[in-house]
């Protein structure tokens, strides 16, 4: 039967695998599966199967109607196209690992890095106004990624693999857990205490693929990092994991019985306030004595137009 020729079965193959592969580059190219989550992966195959289908069934009707010789031109056609694409994808796995097999420049850590506090209360190189608080923190996944990269000024419409990175910081991991191996000397994250395997950057901003990140608290030096290579925590959810928080002007923000600015303060007396819910500006508190004694609860803001307006501290 014609359909059932060697040829034809070739053809048949070669619309199939080309085109699976034309969907899928198209799906990435134009971005269908942005902003998607973990539904992107199966979105940009989703793509790449029904074009891959339809090529199929074209192909089908092609080798029924056509004469062998000129399906034979089209195989040798789509040869090379299939060609083309091993080409590429091989190219593309070889910079993905020349980019992992990046070594950064041999830079100690130095010892203003090192001893960066456990809170932080910002402020500019001005030294007079405070900086606005970010969208939250991002805590570099180490366990899984021995080098954390930095990227100046990348394109950011492109993935993180098609940037080149500017610098990195090195972990290794030691007898008691984790530490820096290497890192620029301008490195002053938010908040870094490797013994407690502690790291957070201020976030800026996020975007599908990177997050602006402030790696410098003492100027406000900003650059770009991989968000899939980051735990994620916006200040609502960072604040329920801190031990405890402090107003900056005890007088100026009371803790109050209701999140609502004028109603009545607590009346009661604290050294330490241990977060327990977040609703909006206001954060729901425990008081607590300096034995750590509860002495009530309730209501303190953490936020006023964009900045912090309490401290808090992660560890006891």
């Amino acid at each position: 039967m014609k359909l059932f020729k060697p040829i034809n079965l070739l053809f048949y193959f070669l619309s199939l695998i080309n085109f699976l592969f034309i969907g899928i580059f198209y799906a990435v190219l134009t971005g269908a599966a942005k902003g998607q989550g973990l539904a992107g992966g199966a979105i940009v195959l989703g793509y790449g199967v029904i074009a891959g289908i339809l090529a199929l069934i074209v192909s089908i009707i092609f080798a029924y109607i056509l004469e062998e010789k000129i399906v034979l031109l089209l195989n040798k056609i789509l040869g090379i196209v299939f060609a083309l694409i091993v080409v590429v994808i091989a190219y593309r796995i070889l910079t993905i690992e020349k980019k992992e097999e990046y070594i950064p420049p041999k830079k100690q850590v130095t010892p203003a890095a090192a001893v960066v506090p456990a809170s932080i209360k910002y402020s500019n190189q001005n030294g007079g106004q405070k900086s606005k608080m970010g969208l939250g923190m991002a805590a570099p996944n180490f366990y899984q990624n021995n080098v954390l990269y930095f990227y100046g000024s990348p394109n950011l419409d492109k993935a993180v693999n098609d940037n080149s990175p500017t610098d990195s910081v090195v972990f290794k991991r030691s007898e008691i857990g984790f530490e820096i191996a290497e890192a620029p000397p301008w490195l002053v994250p938010a908040n870094l205490k490797m013994d407690y395997e502690t790291f957070y950057f201020r976030i800026i901003s996020i975007q599908y693929d990177f997050l602006e990140v402030v790696v410098n608290e003492t100027n406000n030096q900003t650059t770009f990092i991989d968000r899939n290579k980051s735990k994620i925590l916006f200040y609502p959810e960072f604040l329920l994991t801190v031990n405890s928080i402090e107003p900056i002007n005890k007088q100026d923000n009371l803790v109050r019985i209701k999140p609502m600015p004028h109603v009545s303060p607590v009346n009661a007396e604290y050294d330490f306030l241990r977060p327990i819910r977040v609703k909006q500006e206001w954060i729901y508190v425990e008081l607590l004595s300096d034995d750590f004694k509860p002495n009530g609860r309730g209501w303190i803001r953490w936020s006023k137009d964009g900045y912090l307006i309490i401290t808090y501290s992660l560890f006891s």
